[in-house]
């Protein structure tokens, strides 16, 4: 099954490449002319063989150009050679060059479009390897890319294109994770077609879950494409609600649904899309017209394994050029290591100074921070064992009275069960069995039928690499931003978004609820305590009816 696919905006690449050629001298008006229309060739993809002729001239600049011994330049130029090689549909190709840009990017100092350039590798090549039905290596790109996305609209397309190969694999729980961020902040992406992507996508996932849930979210998305007049994202729309009804035994809205999906694809004029608006249909009972089904199935096929087989005929040639490049490499390697050896051995004496001086400070905050912890367990043991289990006698006694207050009895209940919460937030945590499952079981008592509880990119986390002082710390705090959620936020969704560099840890806590007031926030003092006892930052974001939020730095 395949979903809408997202990809970058052309118009991304094109300001740095014109940046890139419009410095040339002067003097040298002709090849700036010549540069520019080939340039042109390949980004407006009038042509297979005008992209050819573009590509043929980056090749030869990289020949002959006086600088192409600079590795930025290099991986500027094969960068847009990969482009033109996938926009002609020769995927091998295209792969090679990006390869070689990733190459001359690691030898090229840091510049302010270096990263951009990664970003784009990264996802031509998810979208290359997609295109192949490698989708290991594609989620691999696309998470590679990600943590590089500084705009939000480009995390959107990319996390999206994740999803997608969620849902092609029916692994429809990871997709709504990697999209109920997006979902939660709806109200920042500002073009709707992509909204509506977002809520199609999440809608036919959540339905394998949660039914009625999921068909809302696909209704919305087609009343938007119905509004703005996006015909491609209308088209997944109504294949995914006639699948839904289908897998619903609703055969008379899923054939309703199906002819409308095949009007759209017959509008449109993509094989692709009448071939699957077909098999909606046959699926459907509608028609049993397999044989025009057939035929375009076998011109689909037919283009694939032209380009599979091209790719795999050419693969071995690649792999021994790949070995050789790795030995050189390897050279190249230890010649560096042999140069670095004396610099590296200066700077761990320094860093040898400096560490004796921060562990001994650290042995002394560790030491207060046993303290606090031990100082806690011997309350929460004092309250459940003196204080708790005193009023449950005397609500027993009282029980068995013949006069009683009832407004006494809730009184007293009332305060049973608020010590009894009291001794369960400070009860010793088993720090020392894996730390993720300790978590996992904490946002599991919380989760129910009204509150579901996301959360991403926990398992990136080496919980083994942060202090227990620390995860104890991590563990209190999203206890207590929860239950404040459960008291007083009123929410159905709950995310939660772990970071990590090096031992420092960064989280992202939202929900959807009501919101409130921040000026006054004595409830989460304790939370603010706990996070700068470690040095840290935290900082809350809410306003009414628009969710809670708080970052979280230590």
């Amino acid at each position: 099954m395949k979903k809408y696919d997202l990809s970058f905006p052309i118009f991304f690449l094109t300001l740095f490449y014109l940046l890139i050629f419009s410095s040339h001298a002067h003097s040298q008006t002709k090849e700036v002319d010549s540069t520019t229309f080939y340039y042109n060739s390949i980004m407006g993809a009038t042509s297979k063989e005008s992209i050819q002729k573009g590509v043929v001239f980056f090749e030869n600049e990289l020949k002959s150009n006086t600088k192409k011994e600079d590795p930025h330049y290099r991986a500027q130029i094969f960068d847009l050679i990969s482009l033109g090689y996938f926009n002609m549909g020769e995927f091998f190709k295209s792969e090679i060059s990006a390869i070689e840009s990733y190459r001359a990017l690691d030898l090229a100092s840091q510049t302010t479009d270096r990263e951009d350039i990664k970003i784009r590798l990264g996802n031509r090549l998810g979208r290359l390897y997609r295109r192949l039905g490698d989708d290991d290596n594609a989620l691999k790109y696309y998470k590679n890319t990600l943590p590089f996305l500084s705009k939000n609209r480009d995390s959107l397309i990319l996390s999206n294109n994740i999803a997608s190969i969620h849902m092609d694999r029916e692994d429809y729980q990871k997709a709504v994770d990697v999209l109920a961020p997006f979902v939660i902040d709806s109200t920042s992406i500002l073009e709707k077609k992509y909204l509506a992507t977002i809520f199609d996508n999440y809608g036919y996932s959540l339905s394998h879950l949660r039914p009625l849930e999921g068909l809302s979210f696909m209704k919305r998305a087609e009343d938007i494409n119905k509004t703005t007049g996006y015909m491609r994202g209308l088209f997944s729309v109504k294949r995914h609600l006639s699948q839904y009804y289908r897998n619903n035994e609703n055969f008379l809205k899923a054939s309703k649904y199906a002819q409308e999906a095949n009007e759209i694809a017959n509008s449109l004029g993509s094989t692709t899309y009448q071939k699957e608006a077909l098999g909606l249909l046959i699926e459907a009972g509608i028609t049993t017209d397999a044989l025009a089904y057939k035929q375009l199935s076998d011109s689909l096929q037919s283009v694939q394994e032209q380009v599979a087989n091209k790719y795999v005929a050419q693969k071995y040639d690649y792999s021994v050029f790949q070995n050789e490049a790795q030995e050189s490499e390897l050279v190249a390697q230890k010649e560096k290591t042999k140069n670095r050896f004396y610099q590296f051995l200066v700077i761990f004496l320094i860093l040898l100074a400096v560490a004796v001086f921060v562990i001994s400070r650290l042995l002394n905050k560790k030491k207060r921070m046993e303290e606090m912890f031990k100082t806690e367990a011997r309350f929460s043991k004092k309250i459940h064992d003196e204080v708790s289990n005193d009023i449950y006698k005397v609500m027993a006694h009282m029980q068995s009275s013949e006069e009683l207050d009832p407004g006494l009895m809730d009184n007293l209940e009332s305060i049973y069960n608020r010590t009894r919460d009291i001794s369960r937030e400070t009860s010793p945590i088993d720090i020392n069995k894996n730390f993720q499952t300790t978590l996992s079981d904490l946002l599991l008592g919380y989760q129910s039928d009204s509150l579901n509880i996301v959360t991403r990119n926990s398992d990136g986390v080496r919980w083994t690499q942060i202090s227990n002082e620390k995860k104890n710390a991590i563990y209190r705090v999203l206890q207590e931003l929860i239950t404040n959620t459960v008291k007083h936020g009123r929410a159905s969704l709950v995310l939660i978004e772990f970071n990590q560099d090096h031992k420092k840890i960064a989280i992202r806590y939202k929900d959807n609820g009501i919101g409130s007031e921040l000026s006054n926030k004595n409830g989460l003092q304790n939370v603010e305590n706990r996070i700068k006892a470690f040095k840290g930052t935290i900082t809350f974001e809410s306003e009414k009816n628009k969710g809670f939020q708080a970052n979280i730095q230590m």
